[in-house]
């Protein structure tokens, strides 16, 4: 095999290797593109970001379904107040949320990741509508406390 073959098949092996490699998180759901909560609201194209050093996750899992709260401010300033007792891995249903000074709204929510334990993660899966408008977000969360 002279040089130029043994360059040809060394350039279409790193192709096929990096073709072959997906930046798709939902495939890993430990791995999260915004730490924090990331959310889309009005279907404007605009995401509103709240970095994870904004945000505190209580989780409670021992009440009668557990729960999980997550509150603080987002990149505009705004305080969002979240809470749900989805918080098994897969598990579907609603939750609460308040972004500033809007009226608390039910929407649909995803636990697609959870560790349960202190410094572990949390990620979800938001949809539906807020105040109605629709709104499509996640949160990938480290758990800052956990309480009986």
């Amino acid at each position: 095999m002279n040089n130029k073959t043994q360059a040809f098949f060394a350039v279409l092996t790193v192709l096929i290797i990096l073709i072959s490699c997906s930046n798709d998180d939902d495939n890993n759901p430990q791995t999260c593109n915004n730490q924090g909560l990331a959310y889309e609201l009005n279907a404007n194209g605009t995401i509103i970001l709240a970095p994870e050093a904004n945000l505190t996750t209580d989780l409670f899992p021992n009440q009668s379904t557990g729960v999980v709260e997550i509150f603080g401010n987002d990149s505009n300033g705004d305080f969002i107040v979240f809470t749900t007792d989805v918080i098994t891995l897969n598990a579907m249903g609603t939750g609460d949320l308040i972004i500033g000074g809007m009226p608390n709204d039910t929407v649909n929510v995803t636990c697609i990741a959870t560790d349960n334990v202190v410094g572990g993660l949390m990620r979800f899966e938001l949809s539906g509508n807020y105040n109605n408008a629709p709104i499509d977000g996640e949160y990938c969360v480290t758990i800052d406390s956990v309480n009986p």
